[in-house]
Parts: structure tokens; C-alpha cells; sequence
């Protein structure tokens, strides 16, 4: 800035894990101008919440074994699909625990069981239960081209034992595939379901005859996969650079003679049937699977840009999932990447109420008007990272005085994306598991059988704000926390999107999210948004760091942007961090500054 006095002052909005990386990196990073004199770096962190965004709807569980914390929701890592994540866990001294994860995959049947009543629920001692938070209503039942932030957790009083639970009719569970994960390496990779294991041999070879097909149509599925996604045939083509070597015109002639297309934007069902994928494999699998990782519905993983999946397949074959230990959790993560801020820097419970850029830059770029707990305060800062949602972004760059050319480009294209409803349930409610035991593992899929008669509605369906479950269409996965088998009393479970209804006595918490979607809408604008070296020769195109509000276009400073939703691929929290890291850099770098070494 004009006055290198003073330290360069950002403002990050919003405290998820892109917030909390941006905050972190820019507080640690030893950055230096080109005399060679350190680049000092203010640092304010702006949240809405009274809590920390990665914490807020967690829960702490007591048992005889001592207590545990529950993320909500939770969340894994894979060494191949978050090599940033990992590298900035390793770095922060996050202890990991590998986790090879299960699955099983059941199917729902249309007309409604009476399976046993399941035993009452035990105590379950929540020490962070807060009764008197009013329910908050979900959103709309449509998919939505708006997020909603993630709704106060609804914490319920611990059931008791002389309290008997009346558990909702249920439906047929039946299981078809039990999977014993770690990219099938471990052995035996599947299990015969309880259902044919006091059937005939005949049908028992018919089941492993088929699931043997399955294990066929993954590694068919898999080399596809790698295909596409080493000739970068899988990537979105906004985020491909323009040919501009030999090579590179070689490249694409090549394909237009072997009439290869660019598959990123093309609908995973359509892939799938022009590459005669074998329908069970697709339907019972593919899908399933892929809605169960985005937590999206069965029709919109069938309509999901086939790119991202393949990207996701390819990234996460023979790599380990990872867990924070449960001694550590979300809750240590957070306070290790706020550490470095000093405490009169962290914004807790803020209501931004204007944004404007100033006449004068001597004391910063943009001037910052926000409530909390009461009189109206002032921030004035260089930069500003919007680490939060799109839409949410787009409408505080609404509060800019002057809507230029830039600005309205910026808030187009934030537009695009689009987000999705996620309901996260933990309970004790073992009545949404398969019902044998053996049939159980760590994650649980279910999904409705498809209807052979139109006469037969679905079983169940939302009718109101209050119902804890989604429609029939969507893929409910069940997490166990505490295995039913294990020495612990109390099983607890974690259940994302829900298509039955769960036994009200049972519920610990219930928090609605919205969750980034990849589509093809959401691909032509996602490489103006990537800082990673590869549209530097468009950098006119780019969206990221742009004076936004200002009269003079040529000033310093600028708003920048950060999330899940900023990465190729599918939104996870890989794209927190290198999205993060991108900014990082390239605000640096506009700044005059530059890191010798890697930011961790």
C-alpha cells in the first residue's frame, strides 16, 4: 500500500475451515518486499455466529467410558482426493486415525414393515445441551441456487430408560452388497449378506457370481477413469489454458482425429450409458455412492457432471481415509489455526451492515460497518477474503456503493453456483440400520427400491418444516460412531439425509446445511475463480483480487474468495485449503511480497 508503515489489513469473512486456513496463513506467513524488508500482515477474522463456523453444531457425548466429542458433520479425509488437507493437518499436529471405511448398501422397500420395537433408548448425557434453542425452519425442499447457513443445532434432552420410545413403522430393509472398503485391498473385499447365508449354495454362488461382475465393472469403471483424467479430457474447460505450444496443437488434433471429447460437463448417467455401464453397478453403486460423498439425491447424482466423479475415483483408489482423533476433534482444530490471532482480532456474532470502498486508501481500501453486541464499529482494511458461501458473498458485494463492470461480473458468476439442502441427524436409533447385525458397518447406505406400480407412493414424505427427513429420492447415510458391538453401552449414530423418519426420543441434534453442487452452469465460470498458476496468461480474465467498488480501477487492494465450492472437482474440503493457499500467494504477490519457502 501507500504506506508501508503500517501493516496491510485483511478482513476474512466467515469462519469455516477456507476462513480459518486464510486467516491462519496469512497470520504465520514470513513474507518479504523486493528490498528485502518483512511484509507484516493484519489480520481480522469476521463471523456471524457467536461460535466458530467448524465447531457450531458439534456435540460432546458422556459415556461410562468417558466422554467423546461428535463432529457434526463428519468429516473424513482421503489421502489421495485431500493431499492439502493432510499436509496442513500434519503441520498443525492434528492427530489422525486411519480409517479403511465399510459400507454396506440396502435398499428400501416401497410399502411400509413392522419390524421389532427396538430397545428404549439409554441415557445419553449431552454437555453442551441447549433446550431453549427455538427449532429454526429447514430450507425449501427444492434444490435450490441459494445456500442457507447451517441452522442452530436442535440438542435434545437425554432419553431415559423409564421412558419407553414408540418407533416409527419401518420399511423393509433389505441389503445387497456389503463392501469391506480400503479400494477392495482388504480381504475378503465383500461379505455375503445375511439374507443368502441360509440360502441355497446355488444361490449363494448366483449373489458371488454377481457381486464378482460388480468388482468387474468397478476396475472397467476405474481405468476409464483413468483415461479421461490423465489426457485432462475429465477437466471443466474453463479451467484449461489455451493451447499455446506445438505440443498443445498436437494434443488437440490428436483428439479431434481419435473424436475424444472433453467429458467434465457431460451427465453421469449419460456416461455411463454410452460406456454400457452395467445398470446394477450404476444404479445399486455409482450413483448411490456418489450422492452419499456430494450428500446430494439420487436424480441430481445421475445429472452430476461426470468430470467430478471420475476426478474423485481416480484420486481416491488404494489411499486411506483418515479421521481426527476423537480426543482432539473439530474443536482442536480450530484453535489451532486461530492461535496466531490475537483474541481483539477474532469477531464473533457480526451483522455486516455496509461495505463501501473509501475516497482514500492512506488507511485502507475498503471500509467495513458492522453491529455486534450493540453500537455499529468501523473496520478499515486493504483486502477483503470472502470465505463463505457464494450467494452469500454475492449479496454483501451488493452493499457496494458503485456496481462497475467488475463488480457485476463478479457477482454473475457467483450466481452460477448452486447449492443443496443437507439434514445431519445424531441419535441412538439403531431402527434406520440394516436389521441384522452382521449386515451392519461403518457407513450405512439406503436408498428406495424403484416402484414397479405408480399406485404405490412413496412411504414416506416430507410435509412440513419439522419433519427431520428428506424425500424419497435422496441417499440416507448412517454412520456409527460408537459400534453396537463394541464395549460402549450407548451406540450412538450419525445420519445424513434421512428418508425415514427417525424416533423423536432418540434424536441428540439435528442441523440443516447447505452444500455447494457441482453442475455444468457451475463449470463455465469456475476457472475465472483459480489462483493456481494456470490462468496466469489470461489474468485479465480472472476474478480474484479485483479493486471491486473502487472509481479508479488501478488502485490497490482487493476482494478475493475462498471455499469447497473454488476447486475443480467435487466440493470437499480439499478446496477450503488450496483455495485458501491461492489467495494467500496472490494476494502476497499484489502486495509486493513474496514467501522463499511453502506455506506449511
Amino acid at each position: 500500500m501507500g504506506d508501508t508503515d503500517r501493516p496491510v489489513r485483511v478482513a476474512v469473512v466467515g469462519s469455516g475451515l477456507a476462513g480459518l486456513s486464510t486467516t491462519y496463513l496469512l497470520s504465520k506467513v514470513k513474507a518479504t518486499r523486493a528490498d528485502g524488508s518483512p511484509l507484516s500482515i493484519e489480520v481480522h477474522l469476521l463471523e456471524k455466529n457467536e461460535d466458530l463456523g467448524m465447531d457450531t453444531a458439534s456435540l460432546s457425548v458422556k459415556t461410562e467410558e468417558g466422554s467423546y466429542r461428535v463432529d457434526v458433520p463428519m468429516r473424513s479425509i482421503n489421502g489421495g482426493s485431500h493431499g492439502r488437507v493432510r499436509q496442513l493437518y500434519r503441520h498443525l499436529g492434528v492427530p489422525l486415525v486411519e480409517s479403511g471405511f465399510s459400507y454396506s448398501f440396502s435398499r428400501l422397500a416401497q410399502q411400509l414393515a413392522t419390524p421389532p420395537s427396538p430397545p428404549s433408548p439409554r441415557s445419553v448425557d449431552l454437555s453442551d445441551d441447549d433446550s431453549s434453542v427455538p427449532p429454526t425452519p429447514p430450507p425449501e425442499y427444492t434444490q435450490s441456487f441459494q445456500s442457507r447457513a447451517p441452522t442452530p443445532p436442535r440438542h435434545r434432552q437425554p432419553a431415559r430408560v423409564d421412558k419407553p420410545a414408540t418407533s416409527p413403522r419401518r420399511p423393509a430393509q433389505t441389503t445387497s452388497i456389503l463392501y469391506e472398503g480400503a479400494s477392495g485391498l482388504r480381504f475378503p473385499p465383500v461379505s455375503l449378506p445375511s439374507q443368502f447365508r441360509k440360502s441355497s449354495h446355488r444361490v449363494q454362488l448366483s449373489y458371488l457370481a454377481d457381486t464378482l461382475l460388480l468388482a468387474v465393472a468397478y476396475i472397467y469403471i476405474l481405468l476409464l477413469a483413468s483415461f479421461y483424467v490423465r489426457l485432462g479430457l475429465a477437466r471443466p474447460a474453463s479451467t484449461i489454458p489455451p493451447s499455446r505450444t506445438m505440443r498443445d496443437h498436437l494434443k488437440q488434433l490428436c483428439f479431434r482425429l481419435l473424436k475424444l471429447e472433453n467429458i467434465a460437463s457431460v451427465p453421469l448417467g449419460e456416461w455411463c450409458e454410452k460406456h454400457r455401464v452395467p445398470r446394477r453397478m450404476r444404479e445399486e453403486v455409482l450413483v448411490p455412492l456418489m450422492a452419499a460423498v456430494a450428500t446430494i439425491g439420487v436424480d441430481e447424482a445421475t445429472e452430476m457432471p461426470t468430470g467430478e466423479v471420475l476426478d474423485y475415483i481416480v484420486d481416491t483408489f488404494a489411499n486411506s481415509h483418515y479421521v481426527t482423533s476423537p480426543s482432539f476433534g473439530v474443536r482442536g482444530i480450530v484453535k489451532r489455526l486461530v492461535a496466531p490471532l490475537p483474541p481483539s482480532h477474532i469477531h464473533l456474532g457480526v451483522d455486516i451492515v455496509s461495505l463501501a470502498a473509501t475516497e482514500s486508501h492512506e488507511e485502507g481500501a475498503y471500509s467495513i460497518v458492522f453491529c455486534q453486541n450493540g453500537p455499529e464499529k468501523t473496520l478499515l482494511v486493504d483486502h477483503i477474503v470472502f470465505a463463505t458461501q457464494a450467494d452469500q458473498a454475492a449479496r454483501l458485494l451488493a452493499m457496494l456503493p458503485v456496481h462497475d463492470k467488475s463488480t457485476q461480473a463478479v457477482v454473475s458468476a457467483l450466481e452460477r453456483f448452486t447449492y443443496v439442502r443437507t439434514l445431519v441427524v445424531t441419535h441412538t436409533d439403531a431402527s434406520v440400520l440394516p436389521l441384522a447385525h452382521s449386515d451392519r458397518r461403518d457407513l450405512n447406505l439406503a436408498v428406495f427400491a424403484p416402484s414397479s406400480s405408480s399406485s404405490f407412493p412413496p412411504p414416506f414424505e416430507p410435509s412440513s418444516e419439522d419433519d427431520l427427513f428428506l424425500p424419497s429420492t435422496s441417499v440416507q447415510t448412517t454412520h456409527i460412531i460408537s459400534h453396537p458391538s463394541s464395549t460402549s453401552s450407548r451406540p450412538v449414530f450419525q445420519t445424513t439425509n434421512p428418508i425415514v423418519p427417525i424416533s423423536t426420543p432418540h434424536v441428540l441434534s439435528s442441523t440443516w446445511f447447505s452444500r455447494a453442487f457441482v453442475t455444468k452452469r457451475s463449470q463455465t465460470v469456475l476457472g475465472r475463480f483459480l489462483l493456481d498458476g494456470r490462468l496466469k496468461p489470461q489474468s485479465e480474465r480472472t476474478l480474484q483480487g479485483l479493486p471491486l467498488g473502487a472509481q479508479d480501477a488501478k488502485r490497490k487492494g482487493g476482494v478475493w474468495f475462498t471455499g469447497s465450492y473454488l476447486a475443480p472437482g467435487i466440493p470437499l474440503l480439499e478446496g477450503c485449503v488450496t483455495s485458501a493457499e491461492g489467495v494467500v500467494r496472490e494476494l502476497l504477490r499484489q502486495e509486493g511480497g513474496s514467501v522463499s519457502s511453502a506455506l506449511f
